[in-house]
Formats: structure tokens, sequence, C-alpha cells
């Protein structure tokens, strides 16, 4: 991995849109991570296609272009906050729980009471 990269500075100015943040994942991955990003990183646009025709309503396009470009890397969706692949999008009836930060090994997420409990989305 290169030290070249000054994170700091590629986002310098903030993230003025989609192409300027598409563009620092692209040289983050060159980095930061063993591997750059390719073209089999990411979700096709069938595969993208087929999730939202089974959740019954068109996923955001911004969301779509993430999947496109990086969806199937681990290393850069699964570390704090996973980017869920689209065949396993779940819709839940009720309101998502509002979310929890766990510090400490010790506390156990699964043991939250009142959790709704997802269901797919039949259509």
């Amino acid at each position: 991995m290169a030290n070249t990269f000054d994170v700091a500075v590629a986002l310098g100015g903030g993230v003025s849109d989609p192409s300027r943040a598409w563009d620092f994942v692209r040289r983050f991955a060159a980095e930061w991570t063993p591997d750059p990003l390719r073209p089999q990183d990411g979700f096709t646009q069938d595969e993208l296609d087929a999730s939202a025709a089974e959740l019954g309503f068109e996923l955001p396009e911004v969301l779509c272009q993430g999947h496109r470009l990086f969806g199937r890397r681990a290393d850069l969706t699964a570390v704090q906050d996973p980017l869920v692949p689209p065949p396993r999008r779940l819709v839940t009836r009720r309101a998502p729980p509002r979310r929890r930060v766990f510090s400490g090994a010790k506390q156990d997420p699964g043991r939250i009471k009142n959790r709704p409990s997802p269901r797919r989305l039949q259509c």
C-alpha cells in the first residue's frame, strides 16, 4: 500500500457530488487496500434490477452506483456499517430501531429487547 494518498487533502472542500465521491472511493481503494477496484468488484445492473423487482420498487440511483462500483468488496463495505448486498435487502413493517453503538466486546447486540424482526417484502 502506498502512503502518498492523503485523505484530508482528497476530501478538502467536501464531497460536492457523487462523481467526486466515486473518484475518492476508487483512489482510496487503489492506495489503501491491497487491490484497486475492478469491474468484478461490483454487482451487475441485471442483479440490481432483479433486487428492485423482488422488493417491488426501484433502488436509489446513487445506491446502485455504489453497488456497481464496489458492492462485492467486503474490505470496503463490511468494516463498520456493512453495505447489505442487493439480494439480501430486508424490509420491515415498523420503523427501524435507533442505532446502538457497542463499545465493548462483552456487550451482545443479540440481547436487545423489542427489536422488530425483519420480513421480506412479498410481491
